[in-house]
């Protein structure tokens, strides 16, 4: 079976029919790796208690809630009878998180899947999920993508295509200071257009995420290094097609790697391209309902059913044949892979933290710099 890279070829996972997978084919036991006080409420005693899109939205912060637990939740609705504890198991391929499972819970004896969201490329993995197809996943990983923003409530179609509120929904710091500027608000102002942030400082806070209802188009900018940019995921543009709303947002890879054509979204790299933007979309009402429309088209692929879908088929196909030659080993072999990654573990981090901060960003310099 193809790998989900190869399903995703054009921009977005395959037809229905290519990732229609039963869960009866998944021969090998699912276990989750979650300490006990963390997992949702919903999942407890191997149960899934349906939630509730607004309940999601606010469970589904971080990557341990949102690759694990929601992938966990996804799973069992769709009859997976996938187990959650706070120790890997020997018998089961375990998800674990990238950040919240470190060397010392690291069994030699143990096969772990680890989505690595936007973090570094775990060398205690065995199979990697990524969440773009930017980062080469290899022949031990897949690409999947993020979960699209769960409960989302639309823009309100009585607003028409008028566009006076420009909205940011995320945290603070990851929307460049010169999107946030009184020079620049200044400048949507004089356009009829307030810029309404829905942020918050630091990483947890207080938001409304999921509510577009009042929102006319988003903008998302940010001024990553290129290394931190291509682990991102294209999650503003998705939720924006599933809002209703155009979006302008940066020159991210994730966000190109979707684009099928200029419908998708209007990249900016500067504030005055960004006022450009939406003084182009107020006088253009045809090209307003163009995007919107075409966001209707683009979303189908990247529903919750599709990416449940999505990660059926990678369990069955990749992550199976990568397990079955797990256990084929013999144990002082997989031991010494294990080792191998656990004294590679820690250099590998320290290197994405460096180049995180260090190396060329995607912005051009401001002329004030």
């Amino acid at each position: 079976m193809l790998a989900a890279r190869d399903a995703a070829e054009g921009g977005g996972p395959a037809d229905a029919t290519q990732l229609a997978v039963s869960p009866a084919t998944l021969d090998m036991r699912v276990h989750f790796v979650c300490p006990d006080e963390r997992v949702w409420p919903e999942l407890r005693n191997d149960g899934s208690d349906a939630i509730d899109g607004a309940r999601m939205s606010k469970l589904s912060g971080g990557i341990l809630n949102s690759w694990l637990m929601r992938t966990c939740y996804h799973l069992r609705q769709a009859g997976v009878p996938a187990s959650i504890g706070p120790e890997p198991r020997r018998d089961a391929v375990n998800f674990v998180s990238v950040r919240d499972f470190g060397r010392s819970q690291r069994p030699l004896d143990a096969f772990l899947l680890v989505p690595c969201g936007d973090a570094h490329r775990s060398m205690l993995a065995d199979f990697r999920i990524f969440q773009n197809g930017v980062r080469r996943a290899g022949r031990d990983g897949a690409t999947i993508w993020h979960w699209p923003q769960p409960g989302i409530v639309p823009r309100d179609p009585a607003r028409g295509e008028t566009l006076h509120v420009l909205g940011y929904k995320g945290r603070l710091l990851n929307l460049d200071a010169g999107f946030r500027s009184d020079a620049f608000v200044a400048a949507l102002a004089d356009l009829g257009v307030t810029l309404e942030l829905d942020a918050f400082d630091g990483l947890l806070g207080a938001h409304d995420w999921n509510d577009y209802s009042g929102c006319d188009a988003v903008l998302a900018v940010r001024n990553l290094t290129h290394h931190d940019a291509a682990k991102k995921p294209a999650s503003k543009l998705v939720n924006a097609w599933f809002a209703e709303v155009p979006a302008i947002l940066g020159p991210e890879p994730a966000y190109r790697e979707l684009r099928k054509g200029p419908l998708d979204y209007i990249e900016v790299t500067s504030p005055a391209e960004a006022v450009a933007a939406v003084k182009r979309l107020q006088q253009d009402a045809g090209l307003f309902r163009a995007m919107v429309e075409n966001g209707r088209r683009r979303r189908r692929d990247f529903t919750e059913e599709r990416l449940t879908a999505l990660w059926l088929q990678t369990l069955a196909g990749p992550v199976a044949a990568a397990f079955r030659t797990w256990q084929s080993r013999p144990a002082p072999l997989r031991a010494a892979r294990a080792l191998a990654g656990l004294v590679a573990e820690a250099p590998a981090r320290r290197l994405d933290r460096w180049r995180v901060r260090n190396g060329a960003r995607l912005l051009p310099p401001s002329p004030q710099t």
